[in-house]
């Protein structure tokens, strides 16, 4: 971006070809209380509540661009500028309100993003239905089934762009949940090994069917939410 003493702002803008989008996993946590609604010899179905916390990193790469196009912003004024901002290589993209990339004409006047950029946590509440089969003598339970997924909160750092009284960009943290979708349905497979009656450590994966985020109101936004958890099960039924 360059200052243009008597006419304000030159900015360059050019139009998205294509991205590249990527995901880096975070350490999050899973806690849920189950109970047995039915059972028939070795076979059982479950249900209950729970809570998962997801994070991760979002990375957007613009990989084709298509033409480009100078607006000048008269001085003093937001004019066309002042969305969403984001660098344009590394992290989540920044766009005009005509939704055009935003690139200075000096590179050296983009500074390098910040290491928030495009964090993201997630909190749901789910309600898990599976079905179970034992083996061993109880000793070893697989369970699969599915998993309503509803969101309470999404935190998301994005970078915005101001150019009063000066061009700057900088990191804030979004709460609002805006872009994400608010019910995930997802298969889950679950198996557990008893190391005494009522205490056994298992590890789960689950995955969504939809995306995490809402594709009509960000570029991308394929990834569906997938965990692989490891804990451990207490069971309060006694034998």
């Amino acid at each position: 971006m360059q200052s243009d003493p008597a006419t304000g702002f030159t900015v360059t803008t050019v139009n998205v070809g294509s991205v590249r989008e990527s995901y880096s996993g975070r350490p999050g946590f899973d806690f849920n209380v189950r109970g047995q609604v039915y059972q028939f010899n070795k076979f059982f179905i479950e249900t209950g509540l729970g809570i998962n916390y997801a994070r991760f990193k979002r990375t957007i790469e613009v990989v084709e661009l298509l033409g480009s196009q100078v607006s000048i912003v008269p001085g003093g004024q937001v004019g066309s500028i002042g969305g969403n901002y984001g660098v344009i290589i590394g992290s989540p993209i920044g766009r005009d309100s005509l939704n055009r990339i935003i690139i200075g004409r000096q590179p050296s006047m983009i500074p390098e993003p910040d290491e928030k950029l495009g964090e993201t946590s997630t909190l749901y509440l789910q309600i898990p239905v599976t079905i179970g089969h034992n083996f061993w003598n109880e000793r070893f339970q697989v369970r699969a089934g599915l998993v309503m997924s509803a969101l309470l909160r999404a935190t998301e750092h994005k970078s915005a762009f101001s150019n009063f009284p000066q061009p700057t960009l900088y990191t804030y943290k979004e709460t609002s949940g805006d872009g994400f979708n608010n019910l995930l349905i997802s298969a889950s497979t679950e198996f557990t090994y008893k190391i005494t009656k009522q205490v056994g450590l298992s590890t789960s994966l689950l995955h969504s069917f939809s995306g995490i985020c809402n594709e009509d109101n960000r570029p991308g936004g394929k990834a569906k939410l997938t965990t692989v958890s490891f804990g451990m099960r207490y069971s309060l039924k006694q034998h």
